[in-house]
């Protein structure tokens, strides 16, 4: 889906995306790739996928932002950060449970895998 989503961003036109389901970061990492100018503010409740969010920001020094938290905490994470109404350039929302949650039995979303049923970003 990656090659899918990067040709509706437009990197070329796009500056500034707004991952707010970043995971492990495909389609954030693709983007940047793909338009060296850009930046990416990236969103995940899950504590996994956040730690993952810093390491590209460490790699990628001043083009992501890491945010940790839920939707609904939006605009407190967007003014913590000093983003600006209608400063950014596009959203991405890949909606649904991941492999990261899926793939790990204890993490409680598997249904091939034993473990707790559990169900929680946050464990």
């Amino acid at each position: 889906m990656k090659k899918e989503v990067l040709s509706l961003l437009k990197p070329y036109e796009c500056k500034s995306l707004l991952d707010m389901t970043f995971g492990a970061g495909g389609h954030s990492r693709a983007f940047l790739e793909g338009s060296p100018d850009s930046s990416v503010l990236a969103l995940d409740r899950d504590p996994l996928a956040y730690r993952l969010a810093q390491e590209l920001e460490d790699e990628m020094k001043g083009k992501v932002t890491a945010l940790n938290g839920r939707f609904s905490e939006l605009p407190q994470l967007l003014g913590k950060v000093k983003v600006r109404p209608g400063s950014l350039d596009a959203v991405l929302m890949d909606l649904g449970v991941s492999s990261m949650q899926l793939d790990t039995g204890q993490r409680g979303f598997s249904i091939s895998l034993d473990g707790p049923l559990d169900m929680r970003m946050d464990c």
